[in-house]
This record gives C-alpha cells, structure tokens and sequence, in this order.
C-alpha cells in the first residue's frame, strides 16, 4: 500500500506543478459608445500589461486579436503565465480597434486588474480616435473618465533645481498622443518631444511617456495639472508648478529625432511613427531624397515597410497650406534605413555601455566588413571605464568619459598591422572621430557620435546586449 499513497503523493504534486505552470486567462468586454458599425478589415486588440513602473514602458504579458470582431461589445480572453505576475505588481488591459496602422478606437484609462483587490474579469470602454485638429469652436468637448476636457493644449512654467525654468506646452489629444515643447526661460534652449500618455482615473495622475520624458502630473481638473516629483509628490513652488489649458487648442509643429516604418505606394512616401503609431504623408523637400534613396537601395519589396530613422519634424502647415491641412512630416537631416527592424525593437532603447555597436558610418563614409575579417566595431566597457574599437584591421584601445550627454575618448594605444584599403583609409578616419567626438545620442538601437557642434561624426548600431 506504501506505494499506492506514493503514487497519490506523486500524482498530487504533479498536478499542482502542471496548474502552477500552466496558462491563466483575463476574460472581458470592451465596448464604445458611439452607434457605429466597424469598416471591413477592423481588428480588434486586447493587451494584459504589467504597469508597475511609472518610469519604464509597460510590459506585455499576453494578447489576443479579434479580426472583424463585429459589433460591441467585444468579448475576449486573454491568456497569460501567472508565474509573471507579483502580488505587489501592477496591471491593467488595454484595448483597441484599427484598419491597418489606421486606429479608430483606444481605451484612454488604466483598467486595473488581477492585483490590489481588482479580479480577472474587465469591462473596458474606448473612446472615439479623433484627428489631430483643434475641438470645434461651437461644441465644448466633453470630459472623459480621466477627468481631462480633450483635446487640449496646456501651457505654464514649471520649476528647474540646477537650470532656468521652462516653459511648457502640452498638447493632449484623445488617442493618448501627446506633443510637448520645453523652453528654458532665459531662451537657451529648446527640447521637443512626443509619445503617448495614460492616466489613472481612480489616483487623477497623468503620465507621460515619449522622447526623453518621463513626467507624471496630478490632474486637479479638467483645464489644470499639477507636476509631481516621485512618490506622487507635488513639486512645492508656489503654483508656478501647475499648467493650464487654454482657451484655443495652439497647434504644436514639432522638431526631433524620428523613427518608424517607411512605406512606398503608388509613388506617395508614407511614415509611421513608432512612440505614437501616427501615420503621415511625407513632405518631398530638404533631406527627403536622401530617405527616399537609402529605401530603394535597401531593396524593399513594393509597398513593403521599412524602418528608418532621421531628425525632423511633423508639421501642419508646410507649403502655407493652412492650418487646417493634414500634417506632414519633414526630413531636415537623413539618418538611416534598417531593413528587419521593427517598431517594438526600436522603443527598446539600447545601452551606452556594455553594448556591442556595428559601426554602419564613419562621416559620410558607409563602412562595412571586408571577406575574412572581423566587423566594424566599438564597445564601451562599464565600470573600467575602457574602449575597444576597430575597423577590421587594427584593434584600438583605450579611456573614456562620459557625463549626461557628453562623451570623450582618452588618447588610445593601437596595433601595428599593415592594413589594405579601404581599411587603412577607414582606420584613420575612426581615429579622427575619437579625437572629436564630443556628444552622443541613441536613438531606439542606433547610436551617433557627435561633435562639439553637434555635426555627425560616426553611426552605430546594437547588434546584441551583453
């Protein structure tokens, strides 16, 4: 008999093994409001997050998608590891309806779920995408669960310890797309940036999330935000912290660093931009034909996406259009195209340190492996701090230093090998960009090497993280 209650023993703990490994699932319904039927080609899409950090991306953690779902409301079953999930954590389902990249449906608040007394059972309503026009003069929209009036510009000055203050102005629309501009009160300097914001209606925070920002604010109504310091903290000085929305929505023409897929049809260039998932025709002056080049050379299939990335800018009103045209994005300086990427790899932003980087450009000068010798490379060790670099031939060693945004290379000791061209020539000019660079900026897995005067010096790209 000893065996038989082993085999109930063992038969027990490996049912609770299987139940411990297995799939957990997040049931719901999502639904909007508006009486409308979904266009043919409608895909629905539900999204478990783990929302726990206020200062990282949210974490996916299981999906399903409903093709031509029909009409709301949508019910769906998500499944997910339930090891993944921790009692502490935070997590909430996201929703959405689109046609292609075009979204027409989002929901626009933190639906929580699975921790902090919330269940696996979710009943989601999502709002209406609208345009990126301003509200119509003779209807005053509507505030929304997350208790914000949208869309909205918001302006003010908020507070800076070791700078001049900054103006602020903050575009909101209900797509949970943000524009924000930051200019520094003594008119030093200017930073722009875009992404897309949440908002927790049961705690009234805003978050925001995008191009080297990471802000939350406490919303204190729908035409007021308050800016909070970690721990949901209000900075104190005096209300110069809060911003208010004003009167008119101010149209906002964005100028920064940009990423997304590239398309190609029927002779119009079409981009979509990876933070936003915005999608806009492209403007065919200043560095356009550069872009438009590096895609053909790729050798994209026809209308096939490809990733590209350039500094540049969404503009309104490009060619004195008005400013009711639909916007526009402008190429002011060509930086890449990067076959097989994809717009989830590139919102993960790589490392400085402790990367491997492919050295893609050297000045003007493509630079790629010759037969039989290693990859154009530069690493950056953490913690010693030592750089190796190479361009096939000769191995270069030696200090760096970096501080914020600003990176310099010691004086270096090199092999002495004899190196055929174009790695001679290609040798010399990666010592020269040691000498002068000053600065550096990634963007998603591309890294760029700059002067003192911000002139490109040097491309990279993250082949893999150690």
């Amino acid at each position: 008999m000893r065996w038989l209650a082993g085999l109930l023993i063992w038969a027990v703990s490996a049912g609770c093994a299987l139940a411990a490994s297995g799939e957990a699932h997040i049931t719901g319904t999502a639904s909007y409001r508006e009486r409308m039927a979904l266009p043919p080609g409608a895909v629905f899409e539900a999204v478990l997050e783990d929302v726990s950090l206020a200062d990282a991306p949210a974490v996916e953690l299981g999906r399903t998608t409903l093709e031509e779902p029909g009409n709301p409301p949508f019910h769906f079953d998500i499944a997910y590891d339930p090891t993944a999930v921790r009692p502490e954590g935070n997590y909430s389902v996201r929703a959405q309806v689109s046609v292609g990249r075009k979204l027409l449906f989002v929901s626009d608040t933190v639906n929580p779920v699975l921790t902090g007394g919330a269940s696996s059972e979710v009943a989601i309503w999502m709002i209406k995408v609208g345009d990126t026009a301003a509200p119509p003069t003779d209807k005053t929209p509507a505030i929304g669960a997350h208790g914000l009036r949208l869309p909205a510009t918001f302006t003010g000055t908020l507070p800076c310890t070791d700078c001049a203050e900054e103006r602020i102005q903050l575009n909101l629309w209900p797509d949970q797309v943000f524009f924000l501009r930051r200019t520094s009160s003594d008119n030093e300097g200017r930073r722009d940036s875009i992404g897309r914001w949440s908002a927790d209606a049961d705690r009234h925070v805003l978050d925001l999330r995008g191009t080297g920002t990471q802000l939350q604010f406490q919303i204190l109504g729908p035409d007021r935000l308050r800016l909070l310091a970690g721990e949901e903290k209000a900075v104190e000085h005096d209300g110069a912290d809060e911003l208010v929305a004003t009167d008119e929505f101010k149209s906002l023409d964005p100028h920064l660093p940009l990423r997304g897929m590239l398309t190609y049809v029927a002779d119009e260039a079409r981009f979509t931009e990876c933070l936003t998932g915005r999608d806009y025709p492209l403007v065919k002056d200043e560095d356009y034909s550069s872009l438009e080049h590096a895609y053909l050379a790729a050798g994209a299939e026809v209308a096939g996406p490809i990733m590209a990335s350039f500094d540049g800018a969404i503009v309104r009103d490009p060619e004195g259009s008005g400013t009711d045209a639909e916007p526009q994005v402008l190429v002011e300086r060509f930086v890449g195209v990067w076959p097989g990427e994809t717009c989830e790899r590139a919102v993960d932003k790589a490392s400085l340190t402790n990367t491997y980087w492919k050295i893609l450009r050297l000045g003007d000068t493509e630079i790629a492996p010759g037969d039989g010798r290693r990859e154009p490379n530069l690493i950056l060790r953490e913690g010693e701090p030592r750089f190796t670099a190479t361009v096939g031939c000769n191995q270069i060693t030696g200090s760096y230093a970096v501080a914020a945004d600003r990176l310099t290379f010691g004086e270096a000791a090199m092999t002495k090998m004899l190196c055929p061209e174009p790695l001679d020539t290609w040798e010399a000019q990666l010592v020269d960009v040691l000498q002068a660079a000053a600065t550096w900026r990634i963007d998603g897995q591309t890294l760029e090497l700059l002067d003192v005067a911000d002139e490109p010096l040097a491309l990279l790209q993250a082949v893999y993280l150690y």
